[in-house]
């Protein structure tokens, strides 16, 4: 596994690397004139885009990553608010609390605009959740004499 993540990493720097050349290398014009049109003909346009199009490339594996980190919390918020609820014993609506923090925190990580103003107080909800079933367990505990 860690090696699958270094390489992930190695591909999100190249692709850095590489989209930065891009623009570097990419001569910028008014494309809707004769300069535009001898622009487009010169050799220094492909080979702005042989980086650009690696840049794309590489960021899959990196967005993969990404994309398999959130799920697997997904998953793992949808176990723990299971078993809180299978527990009998553990707060049922901690779970719920517990459980909307890690949906929008998702959402919040996914770049979806719309959850982007609830960044700052979505990490506060996911806390009292933890808060809450942790006070549960811990009230459960029986004291060792």
């Amino acid at each position: 596994m860690p090696d699958r993540i270094r390489w992930a990493a190695v591909a999100l720097v190249l692709s850095g690397i590489m989209f930065v050349l891009f623009p570097v290398a990419r001569p910028f014009f008014d494309e809707s004139s004769m300069q535009g049109a001898r622009e487009f003909a010169a050799t220094v346009w492909p080979l702005a885009h042989s980086f650009g199009i690696p840049g794309f490339i590489l960021l899959a594996p990196g967005i993969i990553f990404i994309a398999t980190g959130l799920l697997l919390v997904g998953v793992a918020a949808i176990v723990l608010a299971s078993a809180v609820w299978v527990s009998g014993t553990l707060p049922k609506w901690s779970r719920v609390l517990f459980a909307i923090g890690c949906v929008f925190y998702i959402l919040i990580a996914a770049c979806v605009p719309l959850f982007q103003p609830i960044r700052i107080i979505d990490p506060r909800v996911i806390a009292i959740g933890c808060s809450w079933i942790a006070w549960g367990m811990w009230k459960e505990v029986p004291v060792r004499h």
